[in-house]
């Protein structure tokens, strides 16, 4: 028994040991910074007492949070940042869109812009919105729309068999829409 405890258990204990090892060594490489004044992280000194709907835009990113819209923008690569605040209050949960003065979102079945706390109905009638950098789409029932930030056009895009449940915009305006077809099913569609 201890001939085989030998033969077996002490290269067996050696082999274990030197994958640790391995691991060990490969962890501390994952966890060394490139530099000492590097940081993975930085802190906004943004606090809030409920979740904040986020959007990034092309030069910050804005937080909708208590009614307020606050925006960062990063002054350089590896640090400060610059933060500015809307007073506008747009509905929890739905996303919105802003460029830093203009803010276009949902209320209370409408899609609505503000700008310097006036607001402007855009769509009498949504059902829901979604938004990137430079696509707006919102839906009213079976209906997509596509609205253009710069000059707030609308334009009916397609009408679906079904209600519009969500629709996932890329960067590059192509999006998935997700449309009802009973109470268990739903179908994708790509939309470029």
């Amino acid at each position: 028994m201890r001939a085989k405890l030998k033969a077996f258990g002490i290269p067996l204990l050696l082999i274990v040991l030197l994958i640790g090892a391995l691991f060990f060594h490969q962890l501390l490489q994952v966890k060394k910074q490139p530099h000492s004044d590097w940081s993975r992280s930085m802190p906004l000194n943004y606090t809030s007492e409920e979740r904040p709907v986020s959007f990034l835009g092309e030069e910050a990113l804005f937080l909708a949070s208590n009614g307020k819209i606050t925006g960062f923008s990063l002054e350089d690569p590896m640090g400060s940042s610059k933060g500015s605040t809307l007073e506008t209050s747009v509905t929890r949960g739905y996303p919105f869109w802003t460029d830093g003065n203009m803010v276009i979102h949902f209320k209370e079945g409408q899609i609505i812009s503000t700008q310097k706390k006036e607001e402007t109905v855009l769509a009498e009638e949504a059902t829901d919105i979604s938004t990137t950098k430079n696509t707006i789409y919102y839906w009213n029932n079976d209906r997509l729309f596509s609205l253009d930030p710069d000059d707030l056009s609308v334009t009916e895009v397609y009408r679906f068999s079904g209600d519009i449940l969500q629709a996932y915009i890329g960067d590059t305006g192509s999006a998935i829409i997700q449309v009802r077809i009973d109470d268990g099913h739903a179908h994708l569609f790509y939309l470029t």
